[in-house]
């Protein structure tokens, strides 16, 4: 099992932490592409660094485009932050060039807490 480092916002370590989002979407660079399941991840907030939660990957999926991504979890992941699914995907979509996500793709994690 290996463990990575990814920065995250509050907002969704919030939701992580309180098992609203179950998932974590990112653009599967060479490095994403590594993580397999069962290796952990130490999600870190951008804006307190001192906030961080561990997290195990119990699967991985991969897609080419942000849109179908998060169609089938966007509810129960951002619901609760956006309220829609078009605010969702603006957010998202804000993240990393459009020209990244053609070339690599985006990466669901299914995630839970590590036991501590």
């Amino acid at each position: 099992m290996a463990q990575y480092r990814m920065n995250i916002r509050g907002k969704y370590l919030k939701s992580i932490r309180e098992h609203k989002k179950t998932h974590e979407y990112r653009l599967n660079t060479k490095e994403r592409q590594r993580i397999k399941a069962n290796d952990s991840i130490l999600l870190t907030s951008v804006e307190d660094p001192s906030e961080s939660l561990e997290v195990i990957v119990t699967k991985k999926t991969l897609y080419r485009c942000w849109e179908v991504a998060i169609l089938k979890n966007w509810r129960k992941d951002f619901f609760d932050t956006f309220h829609s699914f078009s605010k969702t995907l603006k957010e998202l979509k804000t993240y990393y060039p459009a020209e990244d996500v053609r070339k690599y793709g985006i990466v669901m994690f299914d995630i839970k807490i590590a036991k501590r």
